[in-house]
């Protein structure tokens, strides 16, 4: 079994404070070293997690961005080696994981897809992963945040941050000619990546399979500081997750 986690990085004008995400190139970089230094040392709960990281271009990213995805590409983790891949910012993160699935998808059995900026904390995250789809055959993609319009047809994932198997997304790419996402012309800037996110992961749910969160009892799919972030605050009213004993996921930003 091999497994790889997916990063798509910018280095540019983001969101900033308000969605607890970073500003601009210098704290996108700030907040992308501290993962990548996390991802040596949280135990992945899997022997062995290449990650690969997508760097969509940006006109203001820094000499010290670009020299640091030089100087991680081809490095070791102890779970695995980093792989650096720059490409033009079409269909932002979207877009990149489907430019990375369509460069390795004979290589991994599993993929997690996530951002720049949020940094795992819930140890042994990617067995969670494993152990959700080999217990469950109608799973196609276990999301690792907000799903919007849950358990119906037009379900989809907030960013597309979560995970699915090589077997599924094959399919997918054999009836969208690729993982699908917003091809608009019109969409240019970091956070303008159309209908993307809704378009990628409903495509899961239109070649027959479910989206949901995880199962495993201790596991809450939000940051841990979810109380910064609008959309995770307004989830929370909704959903009214039990926090008590329960471990996050993640941490968002800075």
């Amino acid at each position: 079994m091999k497994t790889c986690k997916v990063y798509c990085t910018y280095f540019g004008i983001r969101r900033g404070v308000e969605s607890a995400s970073p500003a601009d190139a210098i704290e996108s970089l700030e907040v992308f070293k501290k993962n990548i230094e996390n991802d040596k040392v949280l135990d992945c709960g899997v022997n062995n997690m290449d990650i690969i990281v997508i760097n969509n271009k940006s006109n203001s990213i820094t000499d010290d961005c670009e020299e640091y995805l030089k100087s991680i590409n081809n490095t070791s983790t102890p779970y695995g080696k980093i792989i650096v891949i720059n490409r033009e910012n079409k269909g932002g993160s979207l877009g990149a994981y489907s430019h990375a699935f369509d460069l390795y998808e004979d290589v991994y059995d599993y993929w997690f897809f996530i951002e720049d900026d949020v940094i795992m904390t819930y140890p042994g995250y990617y067995k969670l992963i494993v152990d959700e789809f080999n217990s469950d055959e109608r799973l196609g993609y276990l999301s690792f945040t907000i799903i919007h319009n849950e358990n119906t047809h037009a379900a989809w994932v907030s960013g597309g941050v979560g995970a699915s198997k090589k077997e599924i997304l094959k399919k997918v790419k054999e009836q969208f000619g690729k993982l699908p996402y917003d091809e608009s012309s019109n969409i240019n800037n970091y956070g303008g990546f159309g209908q993307s996110e809704i378009i990628y992961t409903n495509s899961i749910v239109k070649i027959g399979y479910e989206i949901k969160l995880p199962t495993k009892d201790d596991v809450i799919p939000m940051g841990d500081n979810w109380d910064k972030f609008s959309p995770q605050i307004a989830w929370q009213k909704k959903k009214k997750f039990n926090f008590e004993n329960k471990k996050f996921l993640y941490h968002i930003g800075l």
